[in-house]
């Protein structure tokens, strides 16, 4: 469950700065409405998914 508690910090310091909600955030940068929200309820996340979210952050243009 650590990865979990890592990655939704990435994801709150990135929501911040930039504005966003969790579930615009959940849409662009894994196509499923519901990551955030599974996260915040404790859900595990794999790999895969890991990655696409860390890619999205990384590649983030602020939305052009």
């Amino acid at each position: 469950m650590e990865i979990e508690k890592t990655i939704l910090k990435e994801i709150d310091a990135f929501l911040k700065k930039h504005g966003m909600s969790d579930h615009a955030f959940s849409i662009r940068a894994c196509h499923d409405n519901k990551i955030v929200r599974n996260l915040r309820a404790g859900n595990g996340i794999n790999s895969k998914t890991i990655n696409k979210i860390r890619h999205f952050i990384a590649n983030y243009n602020g939305g052009k």
